[in-house]
Formats: C-alpha cells, structure tokens, sequence
C-alpha cells in the first residue's frame, strides 16, 4: 500500500454506475473493489458545525483538515447523512493560544480535568450553576437547554470559575501545580470583579459561590449532587487540602474563597453528530436507501448509528476498527 502525503481528494470517481476511483489534486487514483471514506467529519468546518450541532460558540478539537470533505463527497454522490439527537459525546473546554506566533491553538477539554476537582465551578451568564460539573455527560442535556422566552440558550455561554486553592492544589492545563496562571485566564481580587470582567450577573454570581461554599463545608451538593455518580474521578484519598482551614468532605467539593479568582469561557466541542449513513458492511446509503456500489464510509464522517446517543471512551476508534474490517471483507466479497 503506498500513502500519498499531502495529496488532497476533491472528488469521488464513477464509472460503470460505481465509485472507480478519488479525483486528488495531483491526478486520479483508480479503485478497483472501492472507495473507503475515513477522513473525519466536520468539526473544524464552521458551516457544516453549525449546521449539524447548532451550539453557540462551537469549537473544534480536532484538526483543521477536518472540514467535512468526506461527507461532501459521498452526499454529492447522493448519500444520505443523518443526524444523532441528543448526541452525548459534547465536551466543554476553551483554546490555549499557541507559544508561537502562526501556531494553532490546542483545545483544552476541561471535563475530565478541572471540572471534576475541587475549588471549581462551572455557570451560567446568569452566574448560576445548572448540572453536576463532576460527569460531563451530564452537563450535556443542560447545555441543549433553551430559554424561550429570552431566545437564546440558556446555559451557553458558560464559565470556569476557580480560586487560588485551585491553583495550589491541582493542576491547570497539566502544568504543575501552583505554576503562574498564564495571562490571557481573567482574574480578579474579589467574585464581585471577576463577574464584571467575563460579563456574568455580579449578584448571580456572588450568591452562587456563597452557596457553593456551604455545599463545600457539608460535603453534599444540595443541587445537583455534585460527585455522588458513580463514574466520578475524584478519589478523596489522593488530595489533601493546601491551606489548614480546608478539608475535604466530598472529593469534588472545595471552597472559592482564596483570591485572585479566576475564569474562562468554556466552550461546545463534540464529536460529531451527523455523518454520512451507511449498512452493516459500511457501504454507504443513498437517498432511496440502496448502497452506492463501491462507496463505503467508517469513523467519524459515518453516522454513529451503532451506539445512539451514548459514548464512552473508544467508540470512535472501536467503530472505525470494526466497520474498516467489514467493509474490507465486503470488498473480497466475504460477506
């Protein structure tokens, strides 16, 4: 097999009735048995993001070639692309500018690192909490959420918001703990100035973090259970609070009380929702529900039709394993 590096596909090939071949920018390249598209789906195409997600302030994780090409082939030939409803797998986090000018920014996912420790909370615009920060599966159903009468989302925009317990403490952005916030993170000497700085209701917020620290000292998330999930990462035998006038009750539950205080804008990322749709040999579908001879689809750019609206951690690379290897077998005409 011979890997042609930066060669771009523009096109699929047909000839016969079937996709013979990839139109590239450096000529064609012929197929005999078929066409895999395995080349991501959308993410960092904000047309098709917006379109298949429809989150305000949508980020992507991934890389910027993956812009959907893979999708707009297989749909110019006709494919049907559908979308997953309450798609599980929606992240928050926020971009760490690159060290270099021209660098691209590294997408921070927050779920399973500062959320789930204590001395951080996760609000609203309205300076409000609104799920359990600890599982971001959680989170997910809140972030859909919309206000109708104010027409917008009411949980999107959302913040980060932490202390300088945090900070000696735990580790932001895997850098060791206690290390200089870096200085695009807002901050500020009082919750009040910090409220004002990021835009959020400076009452809201203020009454928020009052009742949180109540929460802190009881160890029991009155609101949304923060940490009683089974899932939850935080294990109260690994931390132990800096300062003498802190403990931990709950694993996931410390005080914002030490200034500065900080906070950041989080914002939506996924993997995708929407993706081209294709049977149990992944040959991909067209819009009368008949294969498209020699087009076949696996990974991220097919519709994750398999799991639903669940994820766990290696659905994506099992998927793209699984259904790599049928239609492999489909192609030697083994199934």
């Amino acid at each position: 097999m011979t890997i042609k590096r930066a060669t771009r596909a523009l096109r699929l090939a047909m000839e016969n009735g079937r996709v013979a071949g990839v139109e590239s920018d450096k000529g064609r390249i012929a197929a005999t048995r078929g066409v895999m598209l395995a080349c991501g789906a959308y993410d960092s195409n904000p047309a098709m993001a917006q379109a298949y997600e429809g989150l305000p302030g949508f980020l992507s994780m991934f890389p910027p070639t993956i812009d959907g090409d893979g999708m707009v082939m297989g749909a110019e030939l006709g494919a049907q692309t559908r979308t997953i409803r309450n798609n599980l797998a929606v992240f928050l986090g926020f971009n760490i500018p690159g060290k270099q000018p021209g660098e691209e920014p590294l997408f921070r996912i927050v779920g399973i690192s500062e959320m789930f420790c204590p001395h951080t909370m996760v609000v609203n615009r309205d300076g409000a909490r609104f799920a359990d920060e600890t599982y971001f599966q959680n989170m997910v159903p809140a972030l859909r959420r919309y206000d109708v009468k104010q027409h917008r989302h009411a949980n999107l925009p959302c913040y980060l918001i932490f202390d300088q317990q945090y900070i000696d403490g735990f580790s932001f952005i895997d850098a060791p703990r206690g290390s200089e916030v870096p200085a695009w993170v807002s901050r500020a000497n009082s919750v009040e100035e910090l409220a004002a700085k990021l835009k959020i209701d400076v009452a809201g917020l203020a009454a928020t973090v009052e009742r949180f620290n109540g929460f802190a000292r009881k160890g029991i998330d009155e609101d949304f259970e923060r940490g009683e999930a089974a899932w939850c990462l935080a294990k109260k035998d690994l931390w132990k609070p800096t300062r003498a006038d802190e403990s931990y009750i709950s694993p996931t539950l410390g005080t914002l009380r030490i200034p500065p205080f900080y906070g950041v804008e989080l914002h939506p990322s996924v993997f995708a929702s929407g993706g081209l749709v294709a049977n149990a040999s992944a040959q991909v579908i067209n819009q009368r529900g008949l294969p498209i001879a020699g087009l076949y689809a696996a990974g991220n750019n097919a519709v994750h039709t398999e799991y639903g609206v669940g994820y766990q951690a290696g659905f994506s690379l099992g998927s793209g394993m699984t259904f790599g290897y049928l239609a492999a077998r489909h192609m030697a005409g083994l199934n």
